[in-house]
């Protein structure tokens, strides 16, 4: 979000974690609705009001900055207001845009500006940096498959007419078996294994009536382990979705990393062409050792809202030679 908040900023990662994180601990209003008072007692209310104040006050000062910036900046005669101010927007401005000109067919209010900047920091930020650790971390634990994604990548970058100084969508876009590792990856390492649903109305679901209103989590971290619908569930085989070629929008109701239908995850795209353009560079540029006396890595997780490792990578970066 710019450069406005330069202090606060450092702690809105660590914030963002604790705000996570305490969502994954279990709640008796969201399961037993009667218990509710059992989260007043144990603390977990207060937990959370605090965290949300946090959370809120920090987007606060971040608008409120960038409110101040826009108007400085349009007031300084040095420069080109209208040149200056898109080459120096960020996804706030954009938002602060919106807001100003009535682009929406409703009022787009403050409140709404931060409910859209949590939901892309919220959902974007660990999640792509916890995928991206599970993708070298399967990687290394597989040395044929990292040594044959990085023949790929290093073939399409360094080895056509003109070797190219960096890595582009285009150059991404024809990484089949990358794309397959990223795939493999998800679907043993979905960043977020449930998918919460409200019910619209009153259902029966294996015998069991669920009301109107009923929060409903789905599993989506077993559907993409279930040895009914997968041959070797907990083996990482990139090779599967080369002869099955699955996409992300979850219509075979088989691979679903990021949900299905009309509420499929808003933030794919972006995420994939992250996670894709980081992992190729990686592969591209650097071999890959495990640190001096590892033999294996811990795989064990961390349960929470996001899955993360259970020990922060650590690898050793070999600059590529060729």
């Amino acid at each position: 979000m710019s450069d406005g908040v330069s202090n606060g900023e450092k702690n809105f990662v660590p914030l963002l974690r604790r705000a996570v994180d305490i969502l994954a601990q279990f709640c008796f209003q969201d399961s037993f609705p009667i218990l509710g008072w059992v989260d007043a007692l144990t603390g977990f209310d207060s937990k959370v009001r605090k965290v949300s104040r946090e959370v809120n006050d920090f987007l606060d000062t971040v608008i409120d900055d960038h409110k101040k910036r826009v108007v400085v900046v349009a007031e300084d005669d040095s420069h080109d207001g209208s040149d200056h101010v898109e080459r120096q927007a960020d996804i706030v401005d954009i938002l602060l845009r919106v807001q100003k000109e009535r682009e929406l067919e409703f009022n787009f209010t403050d409140a709404n500006i931060k409910a859209t900047l949590l939901d892309m920091f919220a959902g974007g930020t660990d999640t792509i940096a916890t995928t991206l650790e599970w993708v070298m971390s399967e990687l290394v634990r597989h040395p044929t498959i990292m040594k044959k994604a990085q023949e790929e990548v290093r073939r399409i970058v360094l080895m056509g007419s003109e070797r190219k100084s960096g890595i582009d969508e285009a150059d991404i876009s024809r990484m089949e078996y990358l794309k397959c590792v990223v795939k493999e990856t998800l679907r043993l390492h979905a960043p977020a294994p449930v998918s919460l649903r409200k019910t619209s109305e009153d259902v029966k679901l294996g015998g069991f009536d669920i009301p109107e209103g009923t929060m409903v989590m789905i599993n989506l971290w077993a559907v993409m382990r279930d040895p009914e619908i997968w041959e070797q569930p907990e083996s990482f085989v990139p090779e599967r979705f080369l002869a099955e070629p699955l996409d992300f929008k979850g219509q075979t109701g088989k691979f679903v990393p990021f949900g299905a239908g009309r509420r499929l995850c808003p933030g794919m795209t972006l995420a994939l062409v992250e996670v894709e353009l980081v992992a190729a560079n990686l592969l591209c540029w650097f071999d890959w050792e495990l640190p001096e006396g590892v033999v294996d890595l811990d795989m064990s997780e961390i349960n929470s809202v996001v899955i993360r490792r259970e020990t922060p990578l650590s690898l050793v970066p070999v600059l590529n030679s060729e």
